[in-house]
């Protein structure tokens, strides 16, 4: 059996999840800086008053998520832009993306990537891995895939998971970088490791299918299994078709239901073939008992679906 779906090409990616390639939230790295702790908003706002350049970043962080303050996307801006023109590398490259998405200020490429080249200039590792997404799809510069990977490069070489996974994949497919599958299996388990979804299911499959690596059954069943508890769908998914089909496992028709079923819960319409396909096959008996493990997944996991 060919597993094509869970080996389809996806693309880059920014944030957790995997979005088509436009220019899309979800298309860079965007989360808040994790400081020790968490002023008030008048706390931080007399800060601000005084200069300090780490609490315009962390007020302006306020204003954009609406936590404690009524969401203001322009005063987020501005204060971004404060801290921004005095160096501090965190709000250029939240002011870039705030050009990238137009949100607070009209939307402008050129804009966008020379702030974010700011930040990564200083090697803020979500900046390059941004440089890296800009190239790779062409925002505010003409798109250059090895451009992009040489950014990319940069931040997984300082242990960047997103960067780390695009690496992977660009590796995996030869986008940018030579084909090489030993070398993608490489960085999808770096990214693996960091309990990244994505990461682990293409590290599953390349086990699988002893792409890059000496196949190993066992081994691509736990990477399938870590990031399907994630609620990584395309991962439930191919754990379901791994099953139904005995790909380099026992056939296992209970399991296979299962799983087409834990992605069904999250509105995967392709499970409901596979999943009908499989229950031609079985006793009542036996689905019962996969329905039963269906719940007692959902009860455990059901919170890690998105």
């Amino acid at each position: 059996m060919q597993l094509s779906f869970v080996k389809k090409a996806v693309p880059w990616i920014g944030v957790v999840v995997v979005a088509a390639v436009v220019l899309a939230t979800s298309d860079f790295v965007d989360f808040d800086f994790d400081f020790d702790k968490e002023e008030s908003v008048e706390v931080l706002t007399k800060m601000a008053e005084a200069g300090d350049l780490e609490a315009r970043y962390k007020l302006a962080l306020r204003y954009e998520d609406g936590r404690g303050v009524a969401q203001n996307y322009r005063e987020a801006v501005r204060l971004f832009r404060e801290a921004a023109d005095q160096g501090y590398a965190h709000a250029q490259n939240k002011l870039g993306l705030a050009y990238a998405r137009g949100r607070g200020v009209p939307p402008d490429a050129e804009e966008a990537i020379a702030w974010v080249l700011k930040a990564a200039e200083q090697g803020l590792v979500e900046a390059q891995s941004n440089m890296g997404v800009f190239h790779a799809q062409g925002i505010g510069v003409k798109a250059d895939l090895v451009e992009a990977m040489k950014w990319f490069r940069k931040a997984a070489d300082q242990g960047f998971v997103y960067a780390q996974y695009n690496l992977g994949l660009a590796h995996s497919q030869g986008h940018g970088v030579p084909m090489d599958q030993t070398e993608a299996v490489r960085w999808f388990e770096r990214a693996a490791e960091q309990e990244l979804a994505a990461a682990q299911h293409r590290l599953g499959v390349h086990l699988l299918e002893g792409e890059g690596a000496p196949q190993d059954a066992t081994g691509a069943i736990a990477w399938f299994e870590k990031a399907a508890n994630q609620g990584y769908v395309y991962a439930q998914f191919g754990l379901g078709e791994v099953y139904a089909e005995g790909k380099a496992v026992p056939k296992d028709a209970i399991k296979a239901y299962q799983w087409f079923s834990v992605a069904l819960d999250q509105g995967f319409r392709g499970a409901v073939e596979a999943r009908a396909r499989v229950a031609n096959e079985m006793t009542q008996t036996e689905i019962d008992i996969a329905e039963t493990l269906t719940a007692e997944w959902l009860h455990k996991h059901g919170d890690q679906q998105p």
